[in-house]
């Protein structure tokens, strides 16, 4: 995995773009078992490594994110998030993130492209925010996958002791 990750001040508020680039290998030869080379995580969750609504798991693809957050105020910021995604084998599937397969054909490679907006309100040892995300659907999942467009919007806490 390749990241770039910059920031800079902008009076008593910090606005801070990021880029990423993540790649998980695939398999060249999908019908023989004995070589697989697709990239199987260890990890139990890739939440906000391929956009926000985890719609992809991490093997088989390329990832680029391009993003950045805005202080709005000391308390209150805005993220915007762009994702673009394809698969490192056309060959090979496109996974879910518990390694079940989504869609496998070599009609094409591009997955799609999700935005994600969110706002982070933070008030002590709690924050709160809300946002929305919307994916559009590439040729790959335009070609495998009827009537996939998913968009969500969700809301959120934590509290950090």
């Amino acid at each position: 995995m390749v990241g770039l990750q910059t920031s800079r001040g902008v009076g008593s508020t910090a606005a801070g773009p990021t880029g990423e680039y993540k790649f998980a290998s695939g398999t060249r030869d999908p019908s023989d078992p004995t070589r697989s080379g697709t990239f199987g995580t260890s990890y139990a969750s890739n939440h906000n490594r391929f956009g926000r609504q985890d719609l992809f798991g991490w093997s088989n693809i390329h990832n680029a994110q391009a993003g950045a957050t805005y202080g709005l105020t000391r308390a209150l910021s805005l993220t915007v998030m762009y994702n673009n995604s394809w698969l490192a084998s056309a060959r090979d599937a496109l996974y879910a993130n518990s390694g079940k397969v989504i869609a496998q054909d070599a009609t094409g490679a591009h997955a799609g492209q999700e935005l994600d907006t969110f706002f982070t309100y933070k008030y002590g040892v709690f924050e709160f925010g809300a946002g929305y995300g919307r994916f559009f659907k590439g040729d790959f999942i335009r070609q495998t996958t009827s009537g996939v467009n998913p968009s969500c919007a969700y809301v959120f806490h934590t509290y950090s002791f």
